[in-house]
């Protein structure tokens, strides 16, 4: 969605200057930040903070509540420039602590916590999560919780670490954001968390750290890219990548792709065939309206692909809200119809899965009804609740 996104910030830039709406302008200019750092680009995203900053100051702004400067301290910490980011946290919390409201307390605590050493970062984080809880955006919070969860495992605390890790990727899974809701998972796995790991026999060769490692450049980050997103020096990626080279038995990034690639079933496995489609979708367009509904479609789609990739899916229909997915194993299928209900139930929507195993590898299927799943198809219904 980052086009999606970028679109939409270059439309309110453009409205936010014909009727010379600053505060409106700003938020566009942070929103292209906020991608940049989401999805790990820390110098680009330090670009588009300074950007705002720097226009603020110039339209006599100093709330604050909008200043992108909690982001300038991420952005410099994840580059390695520590003496600019503590510079910056400081010239923020003397602001947010004249204003003396919880937002811009609770941000102001998390750069603080950024820059602390490990004597002090504990108590930042902590008081940036009470002020947290006397405001009502959830995003923020996830980011500290991920943050402090990211400071958590370096130093060994593996179970606090997780604790605040999950609670983090639960509202970001709930917002659909979805490159927070990867690191978010990726330091859950670096921690030991096993729970949406698959099992396989060159990953299970790696500490949690090295797969990290390897799993971000197989994905094409470069050494100095992979270092900023994990809060590793170069020097630790490259020593990690030389022991994940050698249990591999790899010599190259493509031969490191290779490796960590999903291995194919055994020939005597059997494929599992599943549908999905939103319960009510008929009455819930005519309720909420065309516009609404193609938003919401929008997600849900976004949404449903992410989840049939964490289990293993490949899509080979999709109609209307409707997908056909053939996953490896029964096991995967179930998995990811419990993924969805429970991301669906989230935001107060219900889905349906049917499933069928047991029959041939499927391969080049044409359009499917879901009257054509053939019989004997044995069935049951689950329901789940918040629990």
């Amino acid at each position: 969605r980052e086009d999606e996104c970028r679109a939409h910030a270059a439309e309110a830039a453009a409205l936010a200057d014909e009727y010379e709406l600053a505060f409106y302008k700003a938020w566009s200019m942070i929103a292209l930040g906020q991608i940049e750092l989401g999805l790990g680009r820390a110098e680009p995203a330090l670009e588009r903070f300074t950007e705002c900053e720097e226009f603020l100051d110039s339209v006599s702004i100093n709330d604050p509540d909008l200043l992108p400067t909690p982001d300038i301290v991420d952005a410099l910490v994840r580059l390695g420039r520590m003496e600019e980011a503590r510079a910056a946290a400081d010239r923020y919390e003397r602001g947010a602590k004249l204003k003396g409201l919880p937002f811009a307390l609770a941000r102001a605590a998390r750069a603080q916590a950024l820059v602390a050493d490990d004597a002090a970062y504990g108590e930042q984080f902590e008081a940036a999560l009470r002020h947290h809880d006397a405001t009502p955006d959830v995003f923020e919070r996830a980011r500290t919780q991920l943050y402090y969860g990211e400071r958590l495992r370096r130093r060994r605390k593996r179970v606090d670490a997780r604790n605040q890790l999950r609670s983090a990727l639960k509202v970001f899974d709930q917002l659909g954001a979805a490159p927070w809701a990867e690191r978010a998972l990726a330091e859950l796995e670096a921690s030991g968390e096993t729970a949406r790991v698959r099992d396989d026999s060159h990953r299970q060769q790696l500490t949690p750290q090295e797969l990290q490692v390897a799993l971000t450049l197989a994905e094409g980050a470069t050494t100095r890219e992979a270092a900023a997103r994990l809060y590793l020096s170069p020097k630790t990626v490259e020593y990690h990548l030389r022991h994940v080279y050698d249990k591999l038995e790899v010599r190259s990034r493509d031969e490191l792709r290779t490796a960590l690639r999903p291995a194919s079933p055994p020939a005597r496995s059997r494929n599992a065939l599943m549908f999905t489609d939103l319960a009510g979708s008929t009455l819930l367009v005519e309720a909420i309206g065309d516009t609404a509904w193609r938003d919401l479609s929008t997600w849900m789609d976004a949404e449903m692909r992410r989840c049939f990739q964490e289990h293993h899916g490949r899509e080979v229909d999709h109609a209307g809200d409707g997908f056909f997915v053939v996953f490896e194993s029964a096991r995967d299928a179930i998995d990811c119809a419990s993924t969805i209900q429970r991301r669906l139930s989230n935001h107060r929507r219900l889905s349906r899965e049917a499933l069928e195993a047991g029959g041939k590898p499927v391969a080049g299927l044409q359009r499917l009804a879901l009257k054509g799943i053939k019989e004997p198809v044995e069935a049951a219904e689950v329901r789940w609740t918040a629990d």
